[in-house]
């Protein structure tokens, strides 16, 4: 596995096209700066996705684990997954000199920065009200089930769509998964949902 640390412009960050690789790490060549300790906590229903890690501070990549910066993987399930790093603590392993990266995934700060528009939908499905919470956050829905329940929506325009989302989850009964699409170049083309 390795991991592609990101910085993104924060004027316009919902938009996949403005995050550029600034670093790469590997385990798999002696010359890449290596990186261990790497932990994922997944609970999706609460919007709880965390990832944590340790690089060497002796390599110029570490300048780059710096918080508001990202990380990207891919998981097991052949799925890229961008986490926004939040915090950074430098430490002794042994007696090697350690930077420490806790991360959360990029959707969560993005969707408490996005308002969900005002609007009365009427009588809709889990997909469309889902949708709408993520206009204007940069994130949109790739695929998603069918839960066969119509409920009636209403958004304020005050509730930020992260709030709204956990809402209409427990609503429907619906669950999320959120990756972002790779082109072969690295770059980010998309920031997706699955539900």
């Amino acid at each position: 596995m390795n991991l592609l640390i990101l910085t993104a412009d924060a004027r316009s960050r919902y938009a996949a096209e403005d995050y550029k690789v600034v670093a790469s790490l590997s385990n798999d060549s002696p010359q890449a700066c290596p990186f261990y300790d790497d932990v994922r906590n997944e609970k999706l229903e609460d919007f709880y996705d965390t990832y944590q890690f340790s690089v060497p501070e002796n390599f110029e990549e570490a300048d780059h684990i710096v918080p508001s910066n990202y990380v990207l993987f891919e998981d097991e399930t052949n799925k890229f997954r961008l986490f926004r790093i939040i915090d950074v603590e430098s430490g002794l392993l042994g007696n090697v000199h350690v930077k420490t990266a806790k991360a959360e995934n990029a959707f969560v700060d993005d969707l408490l920065k996005t308002i969900v528009p005002r609007a009365t939908l009427g009588t809709v499905n889990f997909p469309d009200a889902f949708a709408h919470c993520l206009a204007n956050s940069g994130w949109q829905i790739r695929n998603s089930e069918y839960l066969g329940e119509l409920k009636n929506q209403t958004f304020e325009g005050n509730t930020n769509a992260q709030e709204a989302i956990q809402g209409i989850c427990k609503e429907y009964g619906g669950e999320i998964d959120a990756y972002v699409l790779m082109n072969s170049a690295n770059k980010i083309i998309g920031k997706y949902f699955d539900l």
